[in-house]
């Protein structure tokens, strides 16, 4: 998610809402942070992961590797950059590339309206 000022407008259904909501408030939490938590989180899966990449035009290599580790695996961007044989900042861009694409993939499923107001 970009942190210049940008304003996320979040479409969800209400049970999704509503469940949202629920998780939050047990978490004594705002709902915008608890969104852009779990919208940072990682990937979760190999699986989701490959689809990601292959939606993303991804080369196999250090930098995705790397990415990989970061969003799956959960290391950091050094850790990850260590373990794959790459800079931390090709760690960085390739992990950047991937929440960028996930948060253009929520953005296409109509999960989330991104309105830059800079």
């Amino acid at each position: 998610m970009s942190s210049e000022s940008d304003t996320i407008v979040i479409k969800a259904p209400a049970g999704t809402k509503a469940r949202w909501v629920r998780q939050a408030q047990r978490e004594s939490r705002k709902l915008s942070d608890w969104i852009i938590q779990h919208l940072e989180q990682p990937v979760q899966t190999q699986a989701q992961f490959e689809a990601l990449a292959k939606l993303l035009g991804l080369h196999s290599g250090p930098a995705t590797d790397a990415a990989r580790l970061v969003l799956v695996d959960g290391l950091s961007a050094i850790e990850a950059s260590q373990q794959a044989g790459c800079s931390r900042q090709s760690a960085t861009n390739a992990v950047t590339r991937c929440r960028r694409g996930l948060e253009l993939a929520y953005v296409a499923v109509g999960m989330l309206i991104a309105e830059h107001t800079k």
